[in-house]
């Protein structure tokens, strides 16, 4: 598992590179930043995308080699993104390492599904992954005021190809431990491949898991038959949870490195400028892994989805905190914002995993992580043109009017729709 828990702090890494790196690239190329969140949104949204074939291939040649398929992918992309000569090139590399670095999720979530304590191992597996996306800023922006924003694509392509060695060593059927710190040494995981995937999850749920009485379902045959006919609503609601979601994490951790290093003045302990803003950035982002890790908590012991609306209407105010913030305060609420934002999705995972059609988890990540990451690259977009429109700060009110409104609408589809919950394995009401 450490394997392949670093392999997702390297992805998270390489996905934050361009934000971190925005500055740097636009003052090479000499573009305004709405072209710039165009570019972010194709690699973004070629990230989602390849979710979609991921989960396919998940669901037939199982995990492990779409794990080592992803890292050769994206050693050989982002070594082409840092030779790209124009801003063209640049978005048809980025997609490329987008589609690449995409294919990771389905895999390292299926994997982690079938574990006896699932829904702590993902959160601790969060936890590892979010601390590539708190290191990047300060190590890529490093190394760029070093020598230059292209020397920190070819790092991150020489990491790729010492993480694909390490996973050449890993089983492709059988367990893998989940090794000290990561579960207990009985939680192990197999390998998921054709006819697996989806099948069960080892293990049972803890007793705070929200499952429902016996009396939510209902006793007739014809009441069973229109729960039956009405299972993918529930799971539509998560995905409906996981786009918004995805949208305002894009929008957000796009422009958080460009905002920062703006509203930032001054120095500390002899830094100052790019150096100072990425020391900081990391700071502020090392709060998803401290979220990863409370979410898995909390996720084991309350109701899921009410869980995730609480988490997620509190990220509201914090947005428009963001927004309005400089100096030490805006380090500070962006620091909550991280955690908040990240403490929802250990249980939108886990959600996932439990309404999964049998057969089909890694196609089901693959959707969730296509919504997620894929839809939600427009935001990329749409904060480009509020930068470029109204300023950075007012890219964090935009944000937080999407997220307040994706909530209030997740939470009415929920109400009307939780009679039709699907447990694993049965129908029942929303946790």
């Amino acid at each position: 598992m450490v394997t392949i828990s670093g392999a997702h702090a390297l992805i998270h890494a390489t996905e934050l590179a361009y934000a971190a790196l925005l500055l740097r690239i636009e003052a090479e190329f000499g573009t305004d930043l709405l072209l710039l969140g165009v570019l972010a949104n194709v690699g973004g949204f070629a990230f989602g995308l390849a979710a979609l074939p991921s989960g396919f291939l998940v669901d037939r040649l199982g995990s492990v080699r779409v794990l080592q398929l992803t890292l050769a992918g994206s050693s050989v992309a982002a070594l082409l993104v840092a030779l790209s000569p124009s801003e063209i090139v640049l978005g048809v590399t980025l997609a490329l390492l987008g589609l690449t670095t995409g294919l990771y999720h389905p895999a390292g979530f299926a994997l982690l599904a079938r574990t006896k304590r699932r829904t702590r191992n993902v959160g601790l597996h969060g936890v590892i992954g979010n601390l590539g996306v708190a290191i990047a800023p300060v190590l890529l922006s490093g190394i760029a005021l070093a020598s230059d924003w292209r020397v920190a694509y070819v790092t991150l392509s020489a990491l790729a190809v010492v993480g694909l060695l390490y996973a050449l060593r890993l089983p492709r059927g059988g367990a893998l431990s989940m090794g000290p710190g990561l579960g207990s040494p009985e939680a192990g995981v197999a390998d998921v491949g054709a006819g697996e995937v989806g099948d069960g999850v080892a293990g049972p749920e803890p007793a705070g898991a929200g499952r429902a009485t016996t009396e939510s379902v209902p006793k007739t045959a014809s009441g069973r038959r229109r729960l039956a006919r009405l299972w993918w609503i529930p799971l539509a609601v998560v995905y409906l949870a996981n786009v918004i979601q995805g949208f305002v994490y894009r929008g957000s951790v796009t422009f958080i490195p460009t905002h920062i290093e703006e509203q930032i003045t001054g120095s500390l302990l002899g830094v100052s400028g790019t150096g100072l803003a990425g020391a900081l950035t990391t700071v502020a982002l090392l709060g998803g892994a401290l979220g990863w890790y409370v979410g898995g908590i909390l996720a084991d012991r309350l109701p899921r989805y009410p869980l995730v609306m609480a988490t997620w209407m509190a990220t509201v105010p914090m947005l428009l905190a963001i927004s309005a913030s400089d100096g030490g305060l805006l380090i500070v609420m962006t620091f909550i914002f991280v955690v908040t934002n990240f403490a929802m999705a250990p249980a939108l995972v886990t959600l996932i995993a439990d309404y999964s059609p049998p057969g089909r988890m890694g196609s089901s990540f693959g959707m969730m992580f296509f919504l997620s990451f894929g839809l939600g690259s427009f935001a990329a977009t749409l904060a480009g043109f509020t930068a470029d429109e109204w300023g950075v700060d007012a890219v964090f009110l935009v944000l937080a009017a999407v997220n307040g409104g994706g909530a209030l609408l997740s939470a009415s589809v929920f109400f009307l729709t939780r009679a039709s919950h699907r447990q694993p394995g049965a129908h029942a009401v929303l946790p």
